[in-house]
C-alpha cells in the first residue's frame, strides 16, 4: 500500500495553477523538477502499517482538513478548530521521513546512554550488595556485548519509537499555545512546501519562549507561530513584506529532506534549496 507521509489533500495547496491535482516537485538528489499527482509524491509503499494509516487519516486529516479549508478561504476559526490543527501540525512533524532520519542518526547516542546507565547501576548495585568482583565483571562484559549488539541491530522497541508518528501531548499543548498569525503572499509571490513541511528553530524546539514555527498551509497562506509578547487582536490574514515570503521559503528549503512542492517551477527554487547554511532570520512583529 502507498502511504502518504504528506497528506494528499495538504498538498493540493501547492497544485500548479492549471491543475486542480498536479505539483511541481524539486527533486535535491536528482536536482531536477518533475510534474505529478498528488496522489504519487511523498508516498512510500509500506511506510506504515495499514491501520496506521487508517488512524492518521480519520483522526488527523479528516478533521484538519475541514480547518485548512477554512483557513484557505480566509475564515476566522475558532477555538477547537486551533486544537484540531495543532494537532494535524504535530502529527505532521512525527510523521515525515525527517523525523525517522534524525532518530536513526541519534540511535548510538541513545544507545551509548542507556549502557552507561546501566554500568552505573551494576557499579552501584555491587558497592551496596558486596557482589564479587568475578560476577561484576562477568556482568560488565555482557552490558558491554549489548552495547556493541545493538549499535548494529537496535531493540524493536526503538525502531518502534523511531517509526511512531504520534506525538506526545506536551508537544500539542506548546503548538496550540502559541500566538498563531497568517501571513498572505502579495502579488506574484506564492510559498514552497516540502516533504517536511513544519519548521522551527531546533534550538528552541516548539515549547519555550523563544519558540517560532512556520506552517506554509497553501501557496498564498502561511501559519506562524511564536510566544514573543502578548496575544494581541491582528488582522486574521496579514499581507506580507517581500522579505517574509522569501524568508518563509528559505525555512522551506532548509528544512526539506528531498522534495520540494510548488505550484511553478522557475530558476530560484533550486538556487534557493541548493544553499548550504543558509541563514535563517527571526520574524519580530511591530506589536511584539
Amino acid at each position: 500500500m502507498l502511504n502518504h507521509y504528506v497528506p494528499r489533500y495538504y498538498l493540493k495547496g501547492f497544485v500548479a495553477e492549471d491543475s486542480d491535482d498536479q505539483v511541481w516537485t524539486f527533486d535535491k538528489e536528482q536536482q531536477q523538477f518533475f510534474r505529478a499527482g498528488v496522489g504519487k509524491v511523498a508516498a512510500v509503499h509500506g511506510f506504515y502499517e495499514d491501520e496506521v494509516e487508517k488512524q492518521l487519516n480519520e483522526s488527523v486529516e479528516m478533521p484538519g482538513n475541514n480547518v485548512i479549508e477554512a483557513i484557505r478561504r480566509r475564515q476566522t476559526i475558532a477555538p477547537a478548530d486551533k486544537a484540531r490543527l495543532a494537532f494535524y501540525i504535530a502529527v505532521l512533524m512525527m510523521r515525515v521521513p525527517e523525523k525517522r532520519r534524525r532518530g536513526f542518526e541519534m540511535l548510538p547516542e541513545v544507545v551509548d546512554e542507556t549502557i552507561e546507565e546501566a554500568t552505573r547501576q551494576i557499579k552501584a548495585l555491587a558497592e551496596e550488595a558486596e557482589v564479587s568482583g568475578d560476577i561484576v565483571r562477568k556482568r560488565l562484559t555482557e552490558v558491554e556485548e549489548a552495547r556493541r549488539m545493538f549499535k548494529t541491530q537496535p531493540p524493536q522497541g526503538l525502531i518502534e519509537s523511531i517509526h511512531d508518528p504520534w506525538p506526545t501531548e506536551n508537544v500539542v499543548d506548546a503548538v496550540i499555545s502559541m500566538r498563531w498569525r497568517f501571513g498572505v503572499a502579495p502579488g506574484l509571490l506564492y510559498f514552497l512546501t516540502s516533504d517536511n513541511p513544519v519548521f522551527y528553530f531546533r534550538c528552541y524546539g516548539v515549547g519555550t519562549e523563544d519558540s517560532e514555527l512556520t506552517f506554509p498551509i497553501s501557496s498564498d497562506i502561511v501559519l506562524f507561530g511564536d510566544r514573543r509578547g502578548t496575544q494581541v487582536k491582528a488582522p486574521p490574514y496579514l499581507e506580507l513584506p517581500m522579505s517574509y515570503v522569501k524568508e518563509v521559503n528559505r525555512r522551506v528549503a532548509s528544512e526539506a529532506t528531498r522534495f520540494v512542492f510548488s505550484k511553478d517551477n522557475p530558476g530560484w527554487i533550486p538556487a534557493v534549496v541548493n544553499k548550504r547554511n543558509p541563514y535563517l532570520s527571526r520574524i519580530m512583529w511591530g506589536d511584539a
